[in-house]
């Protein structure tokens, strides 16, 4: 999806991307700097550098809540979570086994964090850790 848009610069190595019945997914070839760039786009309302590459109301629209969880009160849009972080209002992407990318739009505020795949337990407590140093993070006064 993204080899359309060349600006984003996405490093992550496609050949190894996992299939599934929707297509190929980032699986373990996707990291930081593809997170980053990700994150980037969204944080400037679809633009790279000087090029619109998605639509800014398409990105408007992917922060709309649409839908919210049973297990933790947070809200969903097209692709993203939405939740505050130290009273800022942020939204993440959360990919399987613990791969996040916040947004923090009033910080101007990217940070991508990449986790083991593997299942069980820790899962939760890392996404509790992450979640704290996110908020210790944007806590700290500009």
């Amino acid at each position: 999806m993204f080899d359309q848009w060349p600006e984003l610069r996405l490093v992550g190595d496609r050949k190894n991307w996992v299939r599934n019945a929707l297509g190929p997914s980032g699986g373990d070839a996707s990291g930081h700097r593809d997170g980053i760039a990700f994150g980037a786009l969204y944080l400037n309302r679809g633009r790279v550098g000087n090029r619109q590459v998605v639509p800014p109301a398409w990105v408007d629209d992917s922060l709309v809540p649409r839908g919210q969880s049973d297990f933790n009160d947070q809200l969903y849009g097209y692709g993203w979570w939405m939740r505050e972080f130290a009273g800022e209002p942020a939204y993440f992407a959360w990919g399987f086994g613990g791969q996040y990318v916040f947004v923090i739009p009033r910080r101007q505020l990217v940070v991508v964090t990449t986790s083991s795949t593997a299942t069980g337990e820790e899962r939760r407590v890392h996404r509790r850790s992450i979640f704290e140093l996110i908020e210790q993070i944007v806590a700290i006064p500009l």
